[in-house]
């Protein structure tokens, strides 16, 4: 469980400075930004992102994805045809298509079905659904950044001092394989580097004590409904209602 707040880069790089100044001689910040980005993307932790949305408008049955996008959550069609057209009202979820000649169909002059369900692909940078015009809203995870761009980290202790030691490593590898560190330190840091990374995954898959609720009541459910996609996963959490001697209450 994360308590929401962000780090900049700097306070990285400043700690860095202060606990591993062999190191941190031969790298620079442009080094130190593009390594804590790395970190952050092949962690893939769900903690270590943000939420975003995006509406997007097709242009010839494609529409170029958010440049900051590292995962996609969920897709849906919405009931605008511009987005000069203000905000939507409705929702209709897509899946992702199954269909092996989705492309071709927008590259040709085909006819497109569509009263088909939406679907989508994603590829070259775009995201390419199974109709033409329109609006589609896209749910996904980014790597947080500052008001200048540059990547953040969520406070906890725990995130802040792997990534420390993760860019300790990187730095220290270099001087390693330049034979100018010897192996038994450069072995240290990365004994270091695994144990907190470790420490930050274990401490990032504890949940608070609403996520509990949240679990407890899907867990408790006697019927798995399987619509949840359909709503966009609103009322996972939500307790069951039972219906026992005329009355209805939750499980």
């Amino acid at each position: 469980m994360r308590n929401g707040r962000l780090v900049s880069y700097r306070t990285i790089a400043s700690s860095l400075q202060r606990d591993f100044p062999f190191v941190t001689e031969t790298i620079s910040d442009e080094e130190v930004i593009e390594w804590l980005g790395s970190f952050m993307g092949l962690t893939n932790a769900p903690v270590m992102l943000s939420d975003q949305t995006a509406f997007l408008e097709l242009c010839d049955g494609k529409a170029p994805l958010p440049c900051d996008l590292h995962l996609i959550m969920q897709v849906a069609r919405t009931d605008a045809d511009k987005l000069a057209d203000g905000p939507c009202s409705t929702l209709s979820p897509m899946r992702w298509t199954t269909d092996k000649f989705h492309r071709r169909y927008h590259d040709s002059d085909g006819d497109f079905q569509v009263n088909s369900p939406y679907t989508y692909t994603v590829n070259d940078n775009y995201i390419f659904p199974n109709f033409n015009d329109g609006i589609v809203a896209i749910a996904y995870k980014a790597i947080p950044t500052d008001d200048e761009g540059f990547p953040m980290i969520p406070a906890d202790e725990q995130w802040v001092q792997a990534a420390i030691h993760d860019i300790a490593w990187k730095s220290a590898r270099k001087l390693w394989y330049s034979n100018k560190i010897s192996t038994d330190k450069f072995q240290k840091l990365e004994q270091d580097r695994d144990w907190y990374f470790s420490q930050a995954v274990t401490f990032s898959r504890i949940p608070s004590i609403d996520q509990r609720e949240g679990q407890k009541n899907h867990r408790l459910r006697s019927f798995t409904d399987i619509n949840y996609h359909n709503d966009f996963f609103r009322n996972y959490q939500l307790p069951e209602q039972r219906y026992f001697k005329g009355q209805y209450f939750n499980s």
